[in-house]
């Protein structure tokens, strides 16, 4: 696993991936490719980690003002890349673009999650002006475990984090990046109702024993294992913005 993410993130930070037209602005876009149509150079050691013919679909949605945006790369625990109700209405107050791969939940193995989060991010990066100071990457359950591996092997790629419901902590082998890790914002969102209530808390006081200070704990009364509504999720943007957020939350 180790050498595959090494692998993935030298060949898609230094490689072109480009498609035939721009979404447009203010509605979400289904985009497709290969790792062979968009990395056709790499496409033999990718392979490795995804068939070079394999076609992966993504769901995109690009604000109106798009002169820079951040970016939210997310990982679903199903199949759908589709946001949730009311989280357009955020990424436009926030001039974030969204991007989540389809069909890529919790039963595909976790290196080709990996593999379509990143290659996600590089498309938005290389079409449009980006915000380099707001790229961020989130998931829910499942995703939100894969979200929180992706952040912390290329903790230089990312500024931040949302894990909905579902949080992991580094391996040994990330330890190393600490000082990388520590630099970059994460929200911790929960219930009382939550299943991995217990878990995502643990998860969250590891983090911070090992020096990781921004963090911020959403811990909502009677939310189960389900995703935030727009307010919820505008609360945890709002943190990994600037630090601060609106409302009352657990810390």
């Amino acid at each position: 696993m180790r050498a595959q993410c090494c692998l993935l993130s030298l060949l898609l930070l230094h490689s072109p991936l480009l498609l035939a037209e721009s979404p447009a602005a203010g509605e979400t876009q289904e985009i497709t490719g290969s790792v062979a149509s968009l990395l056709p150079e790499q496409a033999e050691d990718l392979s490795k980690v995804l068939p070079g013919d394999r076609q992966v679909r993504w769901k995109l949605y690009v604000p109106r003002n798009d002169s820079p945006s951040g970016v939210l790369v997310f990982v679903s625990p199903g199949t759908s890349g589709d946001l949730q109700p009311g989280w357009a209405r955020i990424l436009e107050q926030r001039n974030l673009i969204w991007i989540a791969a389809e069909d890529y939940g919790n039963p595909a193995p976790v290196s080709q999650r990996i593999l379509v989060a990143l290659m996600g991010l590089t498309f938005v990066q290389r079409n449009h002006t980006v915000d380099t100071k707001r790229i961020y990457i989130g998931g829910m359950s499942g995703g939100g475990r894969v979200a929180s591996a992706v952040i912390t092997k290329f903790p230089r790629l990312f500024t931040g984090a949302v894990y909905i419901v579902g949080a992991n902590f580094w391996t040994p082998e990330e330890a190393g990046s600490i000082k990388d890790i520590a630099a970059n914002r994460y929200v911790f969102l929960t219930g009382e109702n939550d299943f991995n209530r217990q878990d995502t808390r643990n998860v969250l006081r590891k983090y911070r024993n090992a020096g990781v200070e921004q963090t911020l704990l959403i811990d909502l009364p009677r939310f189960g294992h389900e995703y935030p509504n727009a307010h919820q999720l505008a609360r945890a943007l709002e943190f990994l913005d600037t630090g601060v957020t609106p409302g009352e939350a657990s810390r």
